[in-house]
Formats: C-alpha cells, sequence, structure tokens
C-alpha cells in the first residue's frame, strides 16, 4: 500500500523529468563558477532544483485536478483519478516551498531574496495556463 502510494507520487510529480534537468542546473552553476562550484554549493542546488519542481508539479496537478478529470488525455492521472489524498499533497507542496527558500538562503543572500518571486511564479504558473499561451515562458522565469 505505501510503496503504491509513493510510486504513485513519483509518477505525478515525473521525477524522471527532474533528474533530467538537473544537468541543466548544474552546468549553469559550473558557468557561474567558471569552474568548480563547492561541494556544498551543488549539495544546496541539488536540493533547490528537487524542491522547486517537486513542488510545482504537486500545484501544478492540484490546482488543475478538476480540469484533468474532464480532459481524456488527463483523466487517468493520478489525482484526477483520486490515487493519492488531496491534504498531504498539499501540505508537502507547502513544505518543498519552505525548503527550496531554505536551501536558496543557503547559497547566498541574492538567492535568498529572490526566492519569493520564483515561489510566487511556481504558484501562479497553473493559473497561466488558462489565459496565455506564454505560460512556459512565464515558468521557465522561475
Amino acid at each position: 500500500m505505501v510503496l503504491t502510494k509513493v510510486k504513485d507520487f513519483l509518477v505525478m510529480i515525473d521525477f524522471e523529468h527532474t533528474l533530467f534537468g538537473l544537468p541543466f542546473a548544474y552546468l549553469g552553476c559550473f558557468l557561474a563558477a567558471r569552474g568548480f562550484p563547492t561541494w556544498r554549493q551543488l549539495l544546496w542546488i541539488t536540493v533547490a532544483m528537487i524542491s522547486a519542481r517537486t513542488a510545482a508539479l504537486c500545484l501544478n496537478r492540484l490546482i488543475d485536478r478538476k480540469i484533468d478529470r474532464q480532459n481524456p488525455r488527463t483523466s487517468n492521472w493520478v489525482l484526477a483519478e483520486g490515487r493519492l489524498p488531496i491534504l498531504p499533497i498539499w501540505i508537502i507542496a507547502v513544505f518543498l516551498l519552505l525548503l527550496l527558500a531554505y536551501s536558496a538562503a543557503q547559497l547566498n543572500d541574492l538567492c535568498f531574496k529572490l526566492a519569493p518571486l520564483a515561489i510566487a511564479i511556481l504558484w501562479l504558473y497553473s493559473y497561466t495556463k488558462r489565459f496565455t499561451w506564454l505560460c512556459h515562458y512565464f515558468l521557465g522565469g522561475a
């Protein structure tokens, strides 16, 4: 039962896509450091990236679950089918956003100061799909 829930959660957040995105975050880190960043920086960038993307996917699936139920392409998605309870996903999403802010603070003051903007963009992204085709540019800005 628990393993099924964990599997459903990982499917819901497309965890393999998070792993796919990590090298891009690392590339940016290496470019910014103009060489090899510290292991501490790599650690906190990894935590920030995983927490940001996982929180964003949780929020996206939560916010769109009613629409997803009506769409034949998405009607079999985890939350659309009700395979996971809603409240724990909200709690996880908020926890991960706080972890993102903490991770940013561990990197430097500028990252921490910009974290609320990134969090707002991650939260608002799901709503931008309702009024603009530029939604993925909005998300890329996060």
